[in-house]
């Protein structure tokens, strides 16, 4: 774990945590490291989850196969970001969609239900931890209520506008 520190640091979910309080959490949250060989599945469509993934090196993509084989890729996590968080964490485990790595990846996995539970250490960083985890669950809820709305647009040309608008709004 110690070779990923780096990157640990850099991930929204332990952000304002301090560097010397990470190797206790990670115990605290029962994380755990795998390795994937380039194209293997990681999570499958209809599995049940209870952990969510970071990607500590490599990619992972978030694919869809439809009823007649074809694959739609939904998104790329590159190193740093998390993934499958909303459906380790919500009632509904089963999903709808599958993870595969598209590069050799180290991916570490925390159980859903340690990160919500107060741990009997009454750890410090619990609070922000959680914090961190709703802050990032929001901004994906906002990127993905934009996505809706620029789809949701009947042209084309106003599916432009919109996104365009949205783009310079940003800038």
């Amino acid at each position: 774990m110690k070779k990923y520190l780096d990157v640990l640091k850099t991930v929204d979910l332990f952000k304002d945590i301090d560097e010397c309080d990470l190797q206790p959490l990670l115990s605290c949250l029962s994380a755990k490291e795998s390795h994937y060989e380039k194209s293997q599945t990681v999570f499958s469509t209809g599995e049940r989850i209870e952990r969510f993934g970071i990607v500590l090196s490599g990619q992972v993509q978030i694919v869809q196969d439809d009823y007649y084989g074809n694959r739609s890729i939904l998104a790329k996590i590159d190193i740093g970001n998390l993934f499958a968080e909303s459906f380790a964490c919500s009632e509904t485990k089963t999903l709808p969609v599958s993870v595969i790595t598209t590069t050799e990846s180290d991916l570490l996995f925390i159980d859903c239900h340690r990160l919500a539970v107060p741990c009997t250490k009454a750890c410090g960083f619990r609070s922000r931890l959680i914090q961190n985890m709703l802050s990032i669950v929001s901004t994906k809820n906002i990127l993905l209520t934009q996505k809706i709305e620029f789809i949701s647009k009947r042209t084309t040309r106003e599916k432009l506008l919109a996104y365009l608008s949205a783009e310079a709004k940003k800038a």
